[in-house]
């Protein structure tokens, strides 16, 4: 057979397996945010903030600010296994410049809030003990992502998040620092919110490289996409069928 026929062959493969592993991430955009703040008055809402906050204070980290963020995820089918997930939040504010001492945690938050829940009646953030999901260190620099980023399904975090996925179908997380706050100070972390950028989360099933049964929350649809898978077989018969023609 032709070396050419085959180089071709297994580069549209490559091609069709790319889209197919695009597609099997679903990517979401926060649906709801805000920050709970040790000293804002009860009928405080920062549902409309620019920004969602997180904030500790001296040596211990006394929580000042705590970040509260939440996806819709009732469109994936309960069924769906979920192995991988990934959080990433773009940091627009930071004073822990180049310390890789400060700790940014998730934890598990409850589901009956949104945006325009007052302040006296967000749920009780984390205490300072709690166990979180998952932490990650500094540096947080301005501009920067801070990922979160978890596999396997005894993962605290991917448990977590399959758990709500078959359970009211809402991903809720606090945001809170845990660790690294200088003595005498503070550290801050904030990030853009829904209403002036982006925080998303990113689910993955157990195939990762194959179209995922999950459904689409973005412009495509899933007839789209298979549309395209096949369109591209076509292509795949048809230049190799031209090639066999044309070294005939």
């Amino acid at each position: 057979m032709n070396h050419k026929f085959i180089v071709l062959v297994v580069f549209s493969l490559l091609i069709i397996l790319l889209v197919a592993a695009v597609n099997a991430a679903n990517v979401r955009t926060v649906t709801a945010d805000t920050f709970w703040d040790v000293n804002a008055s009860g009928t405080t809402v920062n549902g409309s903030s620019s920004i969602v906050d997180a904030q500790g204070s001296e040596s211990s980290c006394n929580r000042v600010r705590v970040g509260l963020l939440q996806w819709d995820v009732s469109d994936i089918p309960t069924s769906e296994t979920v192995e991988h997930v990934k959080v990433t939040l773009h940091t627009i504010r930071s004073s822990t410049g180049t310390d890789s001492n400060t700790k940014l945690a998730l934890f598990a938050a409850p589901d009956n809030w949104d945006e325009s829940t007052q302040q006296s009646d967000l749920p009780t953030p984390p205490s300072d003990g709690d166990t979180p999901l998952m932490e990650v260190s500094g540096p947080y620099a301005v501009n920067g992502d801070v990922v979160f980023d978890a596999q396997g399904s005894s993962d605290a975090l991917v448990s977590y998040v399959q758990n709500q996925v078959a359970g009211d179908r809402t991903v809720s997380f606090w945001v809170k620092i845990t660790s690294g706050c200088p003595s005498g100070g503070s550290a801050r972390v904030a990030w853009n919110s829904r209403e002036s950028g982006t925080s998303y989360l990113e689910l993955y099933d157990a195939n990762a490289v194959t179209i995922s049964r999950f459904s689409s929350n973005n412009n495509y649809t899933w007839p789209v996409i298979a549309g395209i898978v096949a369109l591209a077989l076509a292509a795949v018969a048809g230049i190799g069928y031209g090639a066999r023609r044309f070294n005939s």
